[in-house]
């Protein structure tokens, strides 16, 4: 079985991807492994990558293919991917969902998000949530252009949560009893 868990920065994603995998003794992925694994034969950081992939296409689509071969080579695993109903479509796919602020102040409190994105500057929360709409309305937009898909619409997925007021462990609760 291969889960792919989809939706905008701060729904908990790679927080529930992870614990997911724990609890299914799966593998865990996630789009980001493979933009770090090309940036790092590119000698970039992963920051430099992503401002290229906005300009470049082909670099985007470098990604997404590896992306779709792991999803085609392997099984048993949770990948947290913005892409993965498009490039894993055999998936169970899960996209989870809040509001823009639940989001931002999640992002905003999570320290690994901070030294992940030092170099964003996320002094306060409103900068934090304007970073994190602009990102995502960016990747929305490129995304559109490169594969006509919009990760953000519901019917792509077989199953969609609002983690608004939800801890990642109901988040989990509620996908184990949807693929049982």
């Amino acid at each position: 079985m291969i889960i792919t868990i989809s939706g905008q920065p701060g729904t908990g994603k790679s927080t529930v991807a992870k614990k997911l995998a724990v609890k299914l003794s799966f593998e865990r992925k996630s789009s980001g492994d493979f933009q770090r694994q090309l940036a790092n034969e590119k000698g970039i950081s992963i920051k430099e990558l992503a401002d290229l992939e906005s300009k470049d296409p082909a670099l985007d689509k470098m990604v997404d293919e590896r992306q779709k071969k792991f999803g085609e080579q392997y099984d048993n695993f949770v990948m947290d991917t913005w892409l993965g109903a498009k490039f894993i479509p055999h998936s169970v796919k899960i996209y989870l969902y809040a509001d823009e602020d639940t989001r931002a102040k999640r992002i905003f409190h999570d320290k690994e998000n901070k030294i992940r994105l030092d170099s964003e500057k996320l002094s306060n929360f409103e900068e934090t949530k304007q970073n994190m709409v602009s990102r995502d309305n960016n990747n929305i937009e490129r995304w559109k252009r490169y594969y006509d898909f919009d990760y953000t619409e519901k019917s792509h997925y077989d199953l969609t949560i609002d983690t608004n007021n939800i801890d990642s462990n109901e988040v989990i609760r509620k996908i184990l009893d949807f693929i049982k």
